[in-house]
Formats: C-alpha cells, sequence, structure tokens
C-alpha cells in the first residue's frame, strides 16, 4: 500500500488538512451567520494569515535545504540539459566576442584531422575534403537529414546546398 514516496503522503495529508479545515470554516460562516465583510478584523486576520502562511513556507524550504530533503536527483536528462547549457554559454560568449574566431577543430581520431584544410580557393582540396567528411558522417548525415527536400525547402537552403 505505501509504495510511494514519503513527499507525496505529505502534501495528501496537507491537502486533507486543508479541506478539513475549509469545510469547517465554512459550517461555522454558515451555522453562526458571520458576515466576514462585517467585522472588521476581517481583514488583520486574512493579512496574518497571508503572513504566517510565508513565514512557514521560507521555514519548510530552510528546513527541507539544511537537511538536504526534497531534492530530485538530475539523472541523466539533467545532466545533458545542464551540459547543454553550459554549450550555450560557451558559444554566446565566444559570440559576444568577435574579435578572437576560433576554427572548428575535428577531434584528434577523425580521418579529416589528418588532412590540412585547403585554402577556399584550392577546388580539388575542398572537394577531397568534402569527400572525406561525407564519408566520415554519413551516418549522421543520413539520420538528420531524412525528411525529403521539397521544392519550398530548397529554395530556402539553396545557398548551402
Amino acid at each position: 500500500l505505501l509504495c510511494l514516496s514519503e513527499q507525496y503522503y505529505f502534501v495528501c495529508v496537507l491537502n486533507s488538512l486543508g479541506m478539513v479545515l475549509l469545510i469547517v470554516g465554512l459550517q461555522v460562516v454558515i451555522n453562526e451567520g458571520w458576515n466576514p465583510f462585517d467585522d472588521k478584523a476581517s481583514c488583520l486576520v486574512f493579512v496574518l494569515t497571508l503572513i504566517l502562511a510565508k513565514l512557514f513556507m521560507i521555514g519548510a524550504i530552510t528546513t527541507a535545504d539544511y537537511l538536504d530533503i526534497w531534492e530530485i536527483d538530475a539523472g541523466i536528462e539533467g545532466k545533458a540539459k545542464k551540459k547543454q547549457a553550459q554549450d550555450l554559454a560557451e558559444k554566446l560568449a565566444i559570440a559576444a566576442n568577435p574579435a578572437k574566431p576560433l576554427a572548428a577543430v575535428p577531434p584528434p581520431t577523425s580521418a579529416l584531422a589528418k588532412m590540412p584544410v585547403p585554402a577556399e580557393h584550392d577546388k580539388k582540396g575542398m572537394q577531397v575534403y568534402r569527400e572525406t567528411y561525407m564519408k566520415e558522417n554519413q551516418s549522421w548525415l543520413q539520420l538528420h537529414f531524412t525528411e525529403p527536400l521539397d521544392r519550398k525547402s530548397m529554395v530556402q537552403y539553396r545557398r548551402s546546398l
């Protein structure tokens, strides 16, 4: 029966307690014929209730942080998102400082790492470099370019194609 976490049962108890207090409060209002807008202390009680709730929330969060409870382990997805955020921050830092352009360096295990990068005007060298890149990254390219190119996308990407 108790297969769920302690936090779930704690929140269920808080929810149940809140519902019971709400019903008891409404019962008092209905049975006694009390008008909260006619009572001069209602505003003060309302403000004090909000302050007390905020203090309770701060105390609960402080206690939870001190005891290291109610923390969710990031897991694989959280680590991947954190890595993506770090990569994005690095790219933004590089983009913010254009005075220092960085050339893309292939990994040391790549066939492109052993080849010198040809100059832009060297058509034969660029063709060999392009073919080597295509052979090495064929599976990645096939995976990411699975959608057929229609007329609209061909016009949109004409320059890069």
